[in-house]
C-alpha cells in the first residue's frame, strides 16, 4: 500500500503510522501484540503498510468471524512454535544440531550430571535432563559454550539488571540513542505482554539496558525491545555475559528516581 500523503493511523498487533514519521505501536490486545517480533521494521517498510486489526482484542475478532460463519471463530489458538508444527522443540533442534555430551555443573564448578549439548538448553530452563543428586529445583543460569558446559543454580541466580545488546536498531532515525538515555523507557527481553522500566546506556563495550528491578532469565540471542509508552522504538540483540565489565557507579534506585 503506497502512502497517499494523508494523515493516517493504523495498527495490526501493534503497527501504526502517522504521516512523515511512521511509528510502530503496541496493539490493543497486549497478549497478542507482535511488536516484539517486528521491531526491526524501517520507515520505508512501515509507510507501505496498513494493518487493520491492531485496534481489536482477540475476542472482538472471534465475534466478527462468528457473524460471517468463518471456521476460525472457534478454532483454538496455536501453541508453541507455529512454523515447526506439533513437535517437541528439542527434537526439532536435534534434526539441525549435532549431539555432543558435556557436563552439567553448579556455579561453584561441581559436576552434577551430563547433557547432550549445551545448545539444547536456555537460560531459566527448569527441566534439565541428565541432572542427578539434587533435592531442590534447579535452573539453567548460564552456559559455557567453549567447554560445552551447562551451569545450574537457584531460580534467583537467573536475575540480573543488565541486558547488553548489539546491533541496536531505531525505527525513527531522527531519534538519537543519547536522547533516549535521558529518559525512563520500558523494555521486553522476551515475548510477553509485560514490560519493565529502566534506562538505555552505553559504555566502551556498547549499548546496554539497565532495568530498575532485576529481570529473570535474560538470554543471549533473544531481542531486547524498547518502548516509550505505546510506541515501539526499536531494539537490539542480547549478547553473552550481560554484566561482564559493566561499571555501574551509582545506585540504580537513585538513578531512576
Amino acid at each position: 500500500v503506497q502512502d497517499d500523503g494523508k494523515r493516517k493511523k493504523a495498527r495490526n498487533d501493534g503497527v501504526g503510522k502517522v504521516c512523515k514519521d511512521y511509528q510502530l505501536l503496541k496493539g490493543k490486545d497486549p497478549i497478542k501484540d507482535q511488536t516484539y517480533f517486528v521491531y526491526r521494521l524501517t520507515q520505508d517498510q512501515l509507510k507501505k503498510c496498513i494493518f487493520p486489526v491492531g485496534d481489536y482484542v482477540k475476542s472482538d475478532l472471534r465475534e466478527m468471524a462468528r457473524k460471517v460463519n468463518l471456521p476460525t471463530a472457534e478454532r483454538r489458538d496455536s501453541q508453541g512454535i507455529c512454523f515447526i508444527g506439533n513437535i517437541n522443540v528439542k527434537s526439532f533442534l536435534k534434526t539441525r544440531l549435532p549431539e555432543k555430551e558435556g557436563d552439567i555443573v553448579t556455579k561453584e564448578g561441581k559436576k552434577v550430571g551430563k547433557h547432550e549439548g549445551a545448545w539444547f538448553y536456555t537460560i531459566g530452563q527448569r527441566r534439565i535432563e541428565g541432572l542427578s543428586g539434587t533435592v531442590k529445583p534447579m535452573y539453567v543460569i548460564g552456559k559455557d559454550m567453549k567447554k560445552n558446559q551447562v551451569i545450574i543454580g537457584d531460580d534467583k541466580d537467573t536475575n540480573t539488571k543488565i541486558a547488553r545488546m548489539t546491533d541496536l536498531h531505531l525505527i525513527n532515525k531522527t531519534i538519537r540513542p543519547k536522547e533516549l538515555m535521558k529518559i525512563i523507557l520500558t523494555a521486553k527481553s522476551r515475548y510477553t505482554p509485560l514490560v519493565s522500566r529502566g534506562k538505555l546506556g552505553q559504555d566502551k563495550k556498547g549499548y546496554y539496558f539497565e532495568f530498575i528491578k532485576p529481570e529473570r532469565a535474560i538470554t543471549p540471542g533473544q531481542s531486547l525491545v524498547l518502548y516509550k509508552g505505546d510506541i515501539c522504538l526499536g531494539g537490539g540483540i542480547i549478547v553473552e555475559n550481560p554484566t561482564q565489565g559493566l561499571n555501574v557507579t551509582k545506585s540504580p534506585v537513585k538513578r531512576f528516581k
